[in-house]
This record gives structure tokens, sequence and C-alpha cells, in this order.
């Protein structure tokens, strides 16, 4: 009998390992599965990022260009105002030099 009773015991022991057993393997693949799905999640995420960064560099590089442009605008209108400047507080000069070369013109002709 107490053949009986262990042999009992073990089958309820062995049935018990095997539900937990089952239970677990289930557990696993859930997780494999909720794993895969986070891969894709990941993977999308991965793309949107190469795609902010591509943007955030294509953004900078105008910023740069305009930057430059604007620089350049700023350079061109200094140089025409220190000219004006230049041209008006010697324009007295410059007829002068203006009359000058008419004479010489008319000489030479």
């Amino acid at each position: 009998m107490s053949d009986y009773i262990s042999r009992a015991a073990f089958e309820r022991f062995t049935r018990y390992n095997e539900e937990r057993y089952l239970s677990i393997e289930g557990k696993i693949s859930e997780v494999k599965e909720d794993i895969g799905e986070l891969k894709v999640d990941f993977k999308t995420m991965e793309k949107t990022l190469i795609e902010i960064s591509h943007k955030l560099d294509k953004v900078v590089d105008e910023r740069k260009w305009y930057k430059a442009a604007a620089g350049f605008v700023i350079a061109a209108s200094t140089a025409i105002i220190t000219f004006i400047a230049f041209f008006i507080s010697y324009s007295s000069e410059v007829t002068a030099f203006k009359e000058l070369l008419t004479q010489i013109i008319q000489k030479s002709s």
C-alpha cells in the first residue's frame, strides 16, 4: 500500500509539474511574442528617429545657408552705406576730380 501511495503521490507530483511546465511554456511563448512586437516597435522608432535626424540636418543646413546669405546682405549693405557716406563726405573732392578728368578728356580730344 505504501508503494501505491508513493506512486499516487508521484503521479500527482508529475501532473502538477507538467501543468507548471505547460504554464511556464505558455508564458515563455507570450514573452517571445511580446519581444517580437517590441522589436517591430523599436525598428519603427529607429526609422522615425532617423527621419527626424535627417530633417534636423536639413534644417541646420538651411539655417547655415540663411546665415551665410544674411551675412552677405549685411556686408553688402555696410559697403554700400560706407560708399554713400564716403561719397557725401568727399563730394567736393569728387566734383573737383570729375572736373579734372573732364578737362583732361577735352584737352586730349
